[in-house]
């Protein structure tokens, strides 16, 4: 038995299917390559100053993790982040991706 979708229901299972292939890539890249971002990173990403992330990472609002005297920030940590800010998912990936993209 075949099942007929209208034109509003498939374009809804296109984007539905668009949203996990870009989860998918993400992923991907995230368990190859890297898992945490420097403060210059995280400060791209997130288009803010360095005072403005001292305040999140005071505030608890990404994980970290020190190395020495260098803090990591988490790439989940400033997705979820960035998400929170009611930043669409693709805008939120392609701006860790740019970070990515800087000289540690």
């Amino acid at each position: 038995m075949v099942k007929v979708v209208d034109s509003e229901e498939f374009e809804a299972l296109v984007k539905r299917v668009e949203y996990l292939e870009n989860e998918l890539t993400f992923f991907k890249d995230l368990l190859t390559w890297q898992r945490y971002l420097s403060r210059e990173q995280t400060m791209a990403a997130l288009g803010c100053t360095s005072v403005t992330l001292w305040r999140i990472t005071k505030l608890g609002r990404l994980e970290h993790e020190k190395q020495g005297r260098k803090i990591r920030y988490c790439i989940d940590s400033v997705r979820s982040y960035l998400q929170a800010r009611k930043i669409d998912q693709l805008s939120a990936d392609q701006a860790i991706f740019k970070a990515l993209n800087l000289r540690q």
